[in-house]
């Protein structure tokens, strides 16, 4: 191998090394940015759980009023009420 041979091997591997240096500069970059952008995942999902948690309280409570006014207001609806009443057999 010559001198210039050399000369072309180095300048040839220096711009591979640079651009291996970019592409791994790209890669952490962008590593980074998930690692803080997941951080950030579990307030949320937290936050959202709480949120659904008490939109479902609401809703179950709101539906135990509704059953619980339909059961003073329509004695038919009541569990004692049916609880009270004899089955009759169904003759076929």
């Amino acid at each position: 191998m010559n001198s210039e041979q050399m000369e072309e091997i180095t300048r040839h591997f220096g711009i591979v090394a640079d651009s291996l240096r970019s592409d791994i500069r790209q890669i952490a970059d962008g590593h980074a940015t998930i690692r803080h952008e997941r951080q950030g995942l579990p307030d949320e999902f937290r936050d959202e759980f709480k949120e659904m948690r008490t939109l479902m309280r609401l809703s179950f409570s709101q539906l135990d009023q509704r059953l619980t006014h339909s059961n003073r207001t329509c004695p038919r609806s009541n569990p004692a009420w049916i609880a009270s009443k004899p089955v009759e057999p169904n003759l076929l």
